[in-house]
């Protein structure tokens, strides 16, 4: 494979390997621009994942959290705190089947 990516690069051919999962993990510029993160699961417990992408040295992004392990999980957090709205409207939205 050195020896494919070489010719590429000597005849400015664009191209890039095609990885499989293990083959990233190894990957030396994978490591360093810290492209492969680990996060912490309530379900999976530590888990590998893509970091943010592209990495930008004024607004770099990150990975907060990952994904809810719940449906609805942060609903009361969402309608409640950020949005504001009582019970008697989360329950009427509720009948509804807005939520």
């Amino acid at each position: 494979m050195d020896q494919v990516d070489a010719l590429m690069i000597e005849h400015s051919i664009p191209a890039g390997r095609v990885y499989r999962a293990p083959d990233m993990l190894e990957d030396p510029h994978f490591r360093a621009r810290e492209a492969i993160i680990e996060v912490e699961t309530e379900r999976f417990g530590p888990l590998k994942m893509q970091s943010s992408f592209p990495k930008l040295s004024a607004t770099p992004g990150s990975v907060r959290r990952p994904a809810p392990s719940v449906v609805g999980q942060h609903n009361a957090e969402v309608y409640g705190e950020l949005l504001g709205l009582g019970e008697a409207e989360l329950a009427a939205m509720a009948q509804q089947g807005v939520i």
